[in-house]
């Protein structure tokens, strides 16, 4: 049983592994390549914009993989703490139907993940946005092509 369980948590950890290595690939090849326009889209492609847009999955990259990172291991954490354990039983004496019980199960998972995370992620967006995408918002929607001071004040 114990072997089993050692060989869930190896693949797991070696599937996990593996996604974020790839990622880690990709960040280092926008790194160096992500603003150089290729050969055949020359005179297509405007090089502001694409080192904008490189820059931005740069940073976006980064905040996701360490996201990711953090949401694995409070999961694994929580399955093999026992918190599950804890967890199952908590739900099992309400006593409500099956299919309640399932609600309640998910249900409170989710409401659980969401409040855990919300200030975390809503402060890293708010950061990555203004790193990324406000001091350089344009006002388009008068045909202004001016900085949005309004969206920078809301940065700051």
């Amino acid at each position: 049983m114990l072997y089993l369980l050692g060989l869930i948590i190896f693949l797991y950890l070696l599937t996990s592994g593996f996604e974020y290595f790839l990622e880690f690939l990709n960040y280092k090849h926008l790194q160096k390549h992500g603003s150089e326009i290729p050969e055949e889209f020359k005179g297509e492609i405007d090089a502001e914009l694409l080192a904008k847009t490189g820059n931005y999955t740069v940073e976006k990259t980064k905040f996701g993989i360490f996201s990711s990172v953090f949401d694995e291991a409070l999961l694994l954490v929580f399955i093999f703490s026992g918190l599950l354990g804890l967890y199952n039983s908590w739900v099992n004496s309400l006593e409500l139907s099956f299919i309640l019980s399932g609600i309640a199960y998910i249900g409170s998972v989710r409401k659980t993940e969401f409040l855990a995370w919300d200030f975390f992620k809503a402060q890293g967006c708010r950061n990555f946005d203004a790193k990324i995408l406000l001091p350089t918002t344009k006002n388009l929607v008068f045909g202004q092509n001016s900085t949005n001071q309004s969206a920078r004040k809301l940065a700051a």
